[in-house]
This record gives C-alpha cells, sequence and structure tokens, in this order.
C-alpha cells in the first residue's frame, strides 16, 4: 500500500528523465536531508544497482529491485530508525514532456504507522515539489545538479 503519491509533468523526454532520475548519486542535489549517496555496484544502473545514502541520523542502502528502462524504476530500502523507505517511480511519455508518478510505500513496524501517516505525507510533497523543479532545472541545463 502506498503511504503517498506525488506527479508532475516535466517538458523533458522520458529517456532523459529516467536516466537523471535513476542514477541516485544525483539526489543529494534534489533532496535536502541526503547528505551523501555512494554507488556501491558499478556502471551501468540496473537490476540489483545499490547505493549508501547518509543522512545527519545514519545511513541505509538502496538496491533497484525493479527495471523497466524509461518507464518504471523501483527501489527497495534498508531499515533506518526501524523504516525501510521503499519507492516506485513511473515514467510516462505525454503531449508536455514526461509524467513522473512516484509512490512512496516504505515498511515500518506497527508502532511507528500512525505518526508516519501524518507526518510523512506533507514532508514527502514538500520534498518531491522541491525535487521535480530541481529535476527540471538540472535537465534545462543539461547537467547532473
Amino acid at each position: 500500500m502506498n503511504l503517498f503519491e506525488e506527479q508532475a509533468i516535466l517538458p523533458h523526454s522520458v529517456e532523459d528523465v529516467f536516466a537523471l532520475t535513476v542514477n541516485l548519486e544525483n539526489a543529494p542535489h534534489w533532496h535536502i536531508f541526503f547528505k551523501n549517496v555512494q554507488q556501491l555496484t558499478p556502471d551501468p544502473v540496473d537490476l540489483g544497482s545499490r547505493w549508501k545514502v547518509s543522512l545527519a541520523v545514519g545511513s541505509f542502502t538502496l538496491e533497484i529491485v525493479e527495471f523497466q528502462p524509461p518507464r518504471r524504476v523501483a527501489f527497495k530500502g534498508s531499515a533506518i530508525t526501524g523504516i525501510a523507505p521503499n519507492f516506485t517511480i513511473e515514467f510516462q511519455p505525454v503531449q508536455e514532456g514526461t509524467r513522473v508518478l512516484y509512490l512512496l510505500h516504505p515498511t515500518m513496524p506497527s508502532l511507528w504507522k500512525p505518526l508516519i501517516k501524518i507526518v510523512a505525507p506533507p514532508y514527502g510533497r514538500w520534498d518531491l515539489a522541491r525535487y521535480f523543479r530541481k529535476l527540471d532545472k538540472a535537465l534545462e541545463q543539461g547537467t547532473n545538479s
């Protein structure tokens, strides 16, 4: 079950949006709480690719568990403070460019669920709005940040 979904339409090709999005080493440029991301597996990014994500409060790993370029990618995270940050990103070509749909479906102990259902959606929507703006800007500039 998804904790929340957020989407945006970016005026760029689905191939370009997918390629920049799946390389998680770009994530610290876009997600405010990601301090560092280190790729643990060799290029190219593909099914099974893994990264170590460092936050101020610890770190976790993310692994690609579904990879359908340039349409869909799913990540499974290791637990940090008992919560595993699992998410799926879907990419759909539309007349205006690419519709990006971000689905967050974390796993967590039952004790956390009531609080996370209140806190995560507003924070996630704020973070993803920022993420989509920065992704759009990076694609416009032809850069990774």
